[in-house]
């Protein structure tokens, strides 16, 4: 009897676990807090939050691909961030933003989201600012937004002094009083 080899063949498929968290910019402008922010002390700047950052479990994402928004162009100050986006020193390390290693069961609830906490950047303007410092108008680059010569102000006052009328004997020479009046401006 003639003896019959079959072979078979087993594939294993083996698909990689994926892991995924949000990236959110809050903005908390008029809080008083300094430090310790939640989501709950601002607004969620949802128009520039990433919903889904996702990758494979063990690896880290690549915030290169990930089209980060450049905050401080549209005006903001970064005052604080989540633990996930400090260094070892507990200061914000926002080259850490976007690269956090994926692990398994991330995703499954907030805690591994990034949170930055934003805040409106204030500059002062005074009659001393450097042309070169002050802001420039968007609509219009070659234009200042601001004209800092408005920012200061001279008044003179002259006293006369006179016996009785307008005409009258001058009692003693006149008086003059210069007063400069210096503003500030705080472009928001």
């Amino acid at each position: 009897m003639p003896i019959i080899l079959r072979r078979f063949f087993f594939y294993l498929v083996y698909n990689r676990e994926t892991a995924s968290y949000k990236l959110h910019y809050i903005d908390v402008n008029g809080s008083t807090k300094s430090n310790g922010f939640t989501a709950n002390d601002g607004t969620e700047l949802t128009n520039h939050g990433i919903s889904n950052v996702s990758g494979y479990v063990e690896e880290s994402s690549d915030p290169t691909k990930l089209n980060l928004w450049n905050f401080t162009d549209d005006g903001y100050v970064l005052v604080d961030a989540s633990g996930n986006v400090k260094g070892a020193d507990g200061n914000v390390d926002i080259s850490k933003l976007g690269k956090q290693e994926f692990i398994e069961g991330m995703g499954d609830n907030n805690d591994h989201d990034q949170y930055v906490y934003l805040k409106h950047a204030v500059e002062e303007i005074t009659p001393e600012t450097s042309d070169s410092d002050i802001p420039k108008d968007p609509s219009n680059p070659t234009n200042s937004s601001v004209d800092k010569n408005t920012l200061s102000k001279t008044f003179t006052h002259t006293i006369y002094y006179k016996a009785n009328t307008t005409d009258g004997a001058t009692l003693k020479d006149a008086t003059t009083q210069i007063v400069v009046i210096d503003t500030q401006l705080q472009i928001v």
